[in-house]
């Protein structure tokens, strides 16, 4: 990336940059583009160091990865379908492999948050088969 921003800086165009280098006229289109858009001279992006560049040019990728170890919701809710399984039992033998492991374990109350969010909707609304107007009995 800095290599393209030094080729930028002399004027090469993006054809010229690819055969050069050997990256795609696309990369060196884009960081163009963006250093354009948010009005930022050449000198300025190559006084950042690696990390600021790429932060700076791909954002939506810098992203901090969760810190607690992942649950198998799949098998939490296969497990939950079951006669004498509670939710709590099920966080308990999460937290104990995630201290075998060495990883940080979720919160109960998180725990039961995301099973929340990957179980699928449930159609709860009645259906009667019966005409409108007619009685139960």
């Amino acid at each position: 990336m800095r290599q393209i921003i030094e080729l930028l800086q002399k004027n090469l165009s993006d054809r010229e940059i690819s055969s050069v280098l050997g990256v795609s006229r696309n990369s060196a289109a884009q960081i163009r583009q963006v250093s354009d858009e948010r009005r930022k001279e050449w000198d300025e992006l190559l006084m950042m160091s690696d990390d600021e560049l790429y932060h700076f040019f791909y954002p939506d990728k810098f992203k901090p990865k969760s810190s607690y170890a992942l649950v198998d919701y799949a098998y939490v809710h296969s497990e939950l379908s079951k006669v004498g399984v509670a939710g709590v039992l099920l966080w308990e033998e999460y937290c104990e492999k995630c201290k075998n492991e060495g990883e940080k374990a979720c919160s109960y109350p998180t725990f039961l948050s995301l099973e929340d969010h990957m179980r699928q909707p449930e159609n709860r609304s009645y259906h009667s088969s019966e005409a409108w107007g007619e009685r139960f009995e």
